[in-house]
């Protein structure tokens, strides 16, 4: 049987930590500029870019909680709503005339893939230091 120093398994944790923070940092995505939600709703009912300028591309709308996330020419714009927000009922006319639509989504357990690489890199290295322990406890 092998035998497992210490320093290769503070290596192995030191490891788990930076690939954790560096898909929890520098995750692959666009940039969200986050408004107030009265700022980015009003905007979206004028029919202007919260950048600047009239839109005229589709904006999509997806509501998530309170998290409500707007998609427009490719820029990503974001702010905290409401509960009991009813983006059918404010943007009415917008999804009448077909420039904005509307997706809800339902919430889920996992905020991002850091989140997934740390519990992943966790549960591994635990599995592994308890196959370890249990190993050498059936060889004394």
């Amino acid at each position: 049987m092998p035998k497992i120093s210490r320093r290769l398994i503070i290596l192995l944790i030191v490891l788990a930590v930076v690939i954790a923070a560096y898909f929890a940092v520098i995750s692959p995505g666009t940039k969200t500029i986050t408004l107030t939600s009265s700022q980015l709703i009003t905007d979206l009912q004028q029919g202007i870019d919260p950048a600047g300028g009239s839109f005229t591309a589709l904006a999509v709308l997806t509501i998530k909680d309170t998290s409500l996330t707007v998609v427009i020419d490719g820029k990503t714009y974001a702010a905290i709503i409401p509960s009991n927000f009813d983006a059918f009922q404010v943007f009415a006319p917008q999804i009448g005339n077909g420039t904005v639509t509307v997706n809800y989504q339902g919430t889920t357990w996992w905020k991002n893939w850091g989140i997934i690489v740390v519990t992943g890199v966790a549960s591994f290295l635990i599995g592994f230091l308890g196959g370890y322990l249990w190993r050498r406890q059936r060889q004394a």
